[in-house]
């Protein structure tokens, strides 16, 4: 006797997590997506660079200032900093390039801020199409955390760019693998 698994039939087909963006063709014009996209940003930069350097420094800022001033090998050592190294070997480069002002150190943050909201847009479109990426990366310009977090001279804004940015490559390398 054969047995008969019909309760498994939908799993015949194989999985897709991130379906082929079909939102070109039904979403909104490229020009226009385009458009929004620089909107966006722009909005986005200017919530985020609006009174960047209204507060002195506060505790944590000034140790990223005082360590970026360091010479470089003090500025990756683990004795320095308890936080992963990376953004203390950014800002010892951006110091060193822009200068060590209020507004120059929070600068910086305010790049890696403004860089997550074209990446949150590509990671969402990529997932659930051109409007959902949309809205996403409009949340994400005008959200209070990320803007308060991108005014600060410290990882905050590091961080959020670096895991969207791992989530973005991993649904990237997913949606390749199931093609």
């Amino acid at each position: 006797m054969k047995a008969q698994f019909t309760h498994l039939a939908p799993f015949d087909k194989p999985l897709v997590l991130w379906p082929r963006d079909k939102g070109l063709r039904t979403g909104p014009s490229i020009k226009l997506r385009n458009i929004v996209l620089i909107l966006l940003l722009l909005t986005a930069f200017a919530l985020r660079l609006y009174r960047l350097d209204h507060q002195e420094l506060w505790g944590d800022e000034a140790h990223s200032a005082y360590v970026s001033k360091l010479p470089l090998p003090s500025t990756v050592s683990p004795c320095t900093e308890t936080n992963p190294p990376l953004y203390h070997l950014l800002l010892y480069f951006w110091v060193r390039l822009a200068g060590s002002s209020v507004f120059a150190l929070r600068f910086l943050s305010l790049v890696l801020g403004l860089l997550t909201v074209p990446l949150v847009y590509r990671l969402a479109r990529l997932g659930f199409g051109v409007l959902v990426g949309l809205l996403a990366a409009l949340l994400c310009a005008i959200s209070p955390f990320p803007v308060y977090y991108s005014q600060e001279a410290r990882m905050y804004a590091l961080a959020t760019f670096s895991i969207t940015l791992s989530m973005f490559l991993l649904a990237r390398i997913v949606s390749s693998e199931i093609r």
